[in-house]
């Protein structure tokens, strides 16, 4: 028998199974452990499991920071088409809101394109836009500015 000690893959939480969420600096420890021990399956195995885990960590990240790029371009685009708005630059605004709103259904970017449909004297396609908007909000709170702002626009559509 050897007196070398030998390290059983399972006790040490480098399986393939246990291995999904060990942190880094455990599954390193596992890999110089391994070295001592000069036990190739044991270090491929904790090799792996550490790899495993930095792939992870990188894709976790990368997903955190596109979220952060989409939610900071549409706060962004949001003070534009107000800006735009204001500005009475209405052509503007109607592009990026059909833009925004071919790329996915938003209330406020309907309630918004009604806005602007309202103010370049469009009745007939505000007041449909504005009542989808106000399908939409059809549970908000009646207080809202926002739907205060579609009541008032509704009516003078009418």
């Amino acid at each position: 028998m050897s007196s070398r000690p030998t390290i059983c893959s399972q006790s040490w939480g480098v399986g393939r199974r246990r291995t999904e969420g060990i942190p880094i600096q455990i599954g390193l420890r596992a890999i110089e452990l391994a070295r001592r021990v000069d036990d190739p399956n044991v270090e491929v195995a904790a090799s792996y499991a550490t790899a495993r885990t930095l792939a992870s960590r990188r894709e976790q990240h990368r997903g955190n920071m596109l979220l952060n790029l989409h939610a900071q371009r549409e706060v962004f685009e949001d003070t534009m088409l107000e800006a735009y708005i204001r500005a009475e630059q209405f052509e503007r605004a109607e592009d990026l809101l059909r833009q925004r709103l071919g790329q996915r259904k938003s209330v406020r970017d309907t309630f918004w394109l009604g806005r602007v449909q309202s103010s370049k004297d469009q009745g007939a396609e505000a007041k449909g836009s504005l009542n989808d908007a106000k399908k939409g909000w059809q549970d908000g709170n009646v207080d809202a500015p926002e739907l205060v702002n579609l009541k008032h626009l509704l009516s003078a559509t009418e």
